[in-house]
């Protein structure tokens, strides 16, 4: 990572995320471990009630997105997880890990992101398939084949994918609302929060935002998982649109929602939290998932892949790049 940072500010994050490990090796070295349980973070209010129970996942893979919880959420309630993905290029993404910690936490990002996002202080990055120009260009000129999380609109679906991805069989999500319950949009404490009161004034005050928020997409009447009346938009039945479809193309693997005032979405079956915690112990399992991780060897070690990447961004943009991406000309 400290020869990252030498580099130019426009692939600074490139260069530490190809100097990572990829997602792909990562499923290789757990792909036996087919019947691990996973707990993905999903986005959304619900997140407030479910961070009430995660301390009870201490044997259960936890798996953790950042668009709605990172700055408050389950990392500041101590508890991290063992998985933290983001593969969205905004800074406004990097806002929800900055000033975090998660040592025990290994972070799954593209070379695409924001530059600190590779400053974040994490046990391991690992590289995904970035779904970007830029990215795509650096990894092909460097022969490298990073595992594709794919996109849905929402960084959940990069979460499911890549809980599918390492071969779980059973996913249980929480927070994944995909809607408004109680009118609220964020969970309490989070980045989007802090930024409203930070903004606020006397005639602007937070729940001008959240107003915003709530009616910026076309607003719609839904229905939860106990057929309860929800508000959601065009944008969230979109992302639950892509849930659907993926998952009736998995039916090898099923999907739980522990938050069931959440939008309703087929495919998804609603479950107690006690029926996830009495599944079986697999502490010795999660060790060897985790461990196995950790000793992925760095796709661009040798000084000649780092010399060979240090040319690309010097000459960077040059012909080659623009003429096969002629549409970025006019902004770079």
């Amino acid at each position: 990572v400290n020869v990252l940072t030498q580099v130019v500010q426009v692939l600074a994050n490139a260069m530490s995320l190809l100097f990572g490990k990829s997602v792909k090796d990562s499923a290789k070295a757990a792909k036996a471990l087919d019947k691990e349980k996973k707990a993905i973070s999903g986005v959304g209010s619900a997140a407030k009630k479910a961070a009430g129970f995660l301390a009870s996942f201490d044997e259960v893979n936890q798996v953790q997105d950042t668009d709605t919880s990172g700055g408050g959420g389950a990392s500041s309630s101590g508890i991290q997880p063992d998985f933290i993905i983001l593969t969205d290029p905004q800074f406004w993404a990097y806002r929800h890990i900055a000033g975090l910690r998660a040592e025990e936490s290994f972070l799954i990002t593209e070379v695409s992101a924001y530059p600190s996002v590779f400053r974040f202080p994490c046990r391991k990055i690992f590289l995904c398939a970035s779904q970007f120009s830029v990215g795509q260009y650096f990894e092909k000129k460097l022969g490298l084949n990073p595992g594709n999380l794919g996109t849905g609109g929402s960084v959940a679906s990069s979460a499911w994918n890549f809980a599918h991805f390492c071969g779980a069989r059973e996913i249980f999500t929480a927070g994944l609302d995909m809607a408004f319950p109680e009118k609220q949009t964020h969970i309490k404490g989070s980045s989007a929060e802090q930024t409203w009161h930070t903004l606020s004034s006397r005639i602007t005050t937070p729940e001008k935002f959240t107003s915003a928020t709530l009616f910026s997409a076309n607003a719609v009447a839904a229905k939860d998982y106990t057929g309860r009346p929800i508000l959601t938009d065009s944008r969230m039945k979109m992302f639950a649109w892509w849930f659907e479809s993926r998952l009736a193309g998995c039916p090898e693997t099923k999907t739980y929602t522990l938050s069931p005032q959440g939008l309703a979405v087929p495919g998804i079956q609603n479950a107690e939290l006690s029926s996830l915690l009495s599944r079986p112990e697999i502490i010795e399992n999660k060790k060897s998932f985790l461990s196995a991780a950790a000793q992925i060897q760095p796709l661009c070690a040798s000084d000649s892949k780092k010399n060979e990447l240090a040319e690309l961004v010097f000459r960077f943009p040059d012909e080659a790049f623009l003429s096969q991406y002629p549409f970025l000309r006019e902004y770079l």
